[in-house]
């Protein structure tokens, strides 16, 4: 349920990792005027889709499963394509087309 494929692609996960934490990076916050504190962490998954040319879109249901989760760089890795894209609370969709 953390990541949801168009279903034509018939997608499942393969393989996914612990989390590797990078650390704490302190912050100036631009606009708020205080230090802020985070906390990066890599997650890797992978997935085979049993028709990888019908593979539309995804949907990063992360952000409802950790209420801490602001911000994610997301990459994508795909068979005629690859992608890099930022992704927040108010936009977890994901267009992995050309």
């Amino acid at each position: 349920s953390l990541f949801i494929f168009n279903s034509e692609a018939g997608c499942s996960i393969l393989r996914d990792t612990i989390p590797v934490e990078l650390g704490h990076h302190e912050d100036e916050g631009e606009h708020s005027g205080h230090d802020e504190t985070h906390k990066d962490v890599v997650l890797q998954y992978e997935f085979m889709c049993k028709k990888p040319k019908a593979l539309k879109n995804v949907t990063v249901n992360l952000f409802e499963h950790f209420g801490n989760l602001t911000e994610l760089d997301l990459v994508y890795l795909g068979p005629n394509t690859q992608k890099q894209v930022k992704l927040s609370t108010t936009q977890t969709r994901v267009n992995l087309t050309r």
